[in-house]
């Protein structure tokens, strides 16, 4: 698909088929003044969930000013917190990068990664919303797994109608799209809402266990070049950030 520029908010791109591994996504802008004091970038699923959930705060949530991230299947997992690399009023650069196991993740050379918890080829679509003023959105490694421009009305493609040969007969009163012996059993399912309002983040997420620097023998983060770049296995330049204490 390539590059979109002066992309409305709220924005969503239809992905098909899941994510393919070792894809990517920039998004640049400004962060504006508005009354949503956050920035969300997500990656969404069936339904209600949610396999990425990336919220940029400017005190939305009791105050604080951090990145969040988080995922949504049936509920709300655990958090991962980041310090804030964003300010009001200023430039963003975020770029996620789909690896088979993770996604790594850079937020104005805010480095994390976040562990798949659930399956990549569950994800169905690409959203943007909150506090931003997108100027570009980059797709890279996609392929066929994004609609082209023009091929499906955009943000939410739809398949076409099936064709139906010309009626010998006059109608014979049947509500338009309908047709004798072609029932539509299919259940009106109301649109899926987002998950924020409907269970909202606890106001304090409570003691989690600090880092284990022993662990998988993992080194600290990297700076800037490792995103987007292979790793060669036994090495990681990334590790989890599962407190507050902004590692």
């Amino acid at each position: 698909m390539g590059e979109v520029r002066n992309v409305s908010v709220p924005y969503a791109q239809n992905i098909n088929n899941g994510l393919p591994s070792h894809a990517t996504i920039e998004v640049e802008g400004d962060v504006i003044v508005g009354h949503e004091k956050a920035i969300w970038l997500e990656f969404r699923g069936q339904g209600n969930e949610i396999p990425l959930h990336i919220n940029i705060r400017f005190g939305s949530v009791n105050g604080s000013n951090e990145i969040c991230v988080n995922s949504f299947d049936r509920d709300w997992g655990r958090e991962d917190f980041y310090k804030q690399s964003v300010t009001i009023g200023g430039s963003i650069y975020a770029k996620i990068v789909i690896r088979d196991d993770r996604y790594e993740v850079d937020i104005n050379g805010r480095e994390f990664v976040f562990k798949h918890r659930t399956p990549k080829y569950n994800v169905t679509r690409f959203e943007v919303r909150g506090d931003i003023r997108v100027a570009r959105i980059n797709y890279t490694g996609f392929g066929d797994h994004i609609y082209t421009a023009g091929q499906y009305p955009s943000p939410y493609p739809q398949p076409s109608q099936p064709s139906y040969p010309p009626n010998p007969y006059p109608n014979p009163g049947y509500p338009e799209n309908s047709r004798p012996g072609f029932p539509d059993n299919r259940p009106n399912y109301p649109n899926p809402s987002y998950p924020d309002p409907m269970r909202p983040y606890p106001s304090d997420p409570g003691y989690q266990p600090p880092y284990n620097p022993d662990h998988r023998g993992d080194v600290p983060i990297g700076q800037g070049a490792q995103i987007g770049q292979n790793i060669n296995q036994g090495y990681d330049p990334f590790r989890p950030h599962d407190s507050r204490g902004y590692n």
